[in-house]
């Protein structure tokens, strides 16, 4: 009876020991970024137009944790390839998928899509 005892005794430390050891890795949320390539012939009333809705899709869609779009400000580099930049970051995958159906979204990008050469989308787990 002892030496089972001892047995179970040496597996659980083992065990704490190898759990104490492993890591552990916490998902914060996600992240989405969107990279845009604008064609030539979009105007300054176009971008301005996407720069308002992208304040609109920050305030008004509850999923959204942290909205931000921007100009590329470099102008000299390898970063040529893109203009402007849209991050969104969400608590969690149902978010996103909310936000990816929500008509505020679909206007948005309904908008951004005529107006661009190519795009860049990607999403990715935030992790500690």
């Amino acid at each position: 009876m002892k030496k089972i005892l001892i047995l179970v005794i040496a597996l659980l430390s083992i065990t704490s020991i190898s759990l104490a050891r492993t890591p552990k890795v916490k998902t914060t949320g996600i992240r989405q970024i969107v990279l845009v390539k604008f064609k030539t012939q979009v105007t300054n009333n176009q971008i301005a137009t996407l720069d308002s809705l992208s304040q609109i899709l920050a305030e008004k869609v509850k999923p959204i944790r942290k909205l931000e779009w921007g100009k590329r400000m470099d102008e000299i580099g390898t970063t040529q390839e893109y203009d402007y930049c849209l991050v969104v970051e969400f608590r969690n995958e149902t978010d996103l998928e909310i936000y990816e159906t929500n008509p505020l979204h679909l206007k948005f990008m309904g908008k951004l899509i005529p107006l661009s050469e190519k795009t860049l989308k990607f999403t990715y787990q935030i992790k500690e």
